[in-house]
């Protein structure tokens, strides 16, 4: 059974809650950014070993690690564009 017109429309109606792989990959990229700005004021008052400490211990873990979503979050983006584009 092949849906009708309005049936279809609704399938591939996006939830407005539903945030697209690139937005969500942006908004990440964003904060990102802004983080590591803040960081670089932050030391800028504050470089001591305690602030060499954070910076090893959790900024450039988690910088690695928002690094490696946003490859994995680009990858999976445009596997999901070729699905609907081969599904199509």
């Amino acid at each position: 059974l092949k849906p009708n017109q309005s049936q279809e429309k609704a399938m591939t109606k996006r939830n407005p809650k539903t945030m697209s792989m690139q937005t969500a990959t942006a908004q990440l990229t964003k904060a990102t950014k802004v983080l590591m700005y803040q960081w670089s004021v932050t030391i800028e008052q504050w470089d001591d070993p305690v602030s060499q400490r954070i910076e090893d211990l959790h900024i450039t873990p988690l910088l690695d690690a928002v690094n490696s979503a946003i490859g994995a979050m680009e990858t999976m983006s445009e596997s999901v564009v070729q699905s609907h584009n081969d599904c199509s």
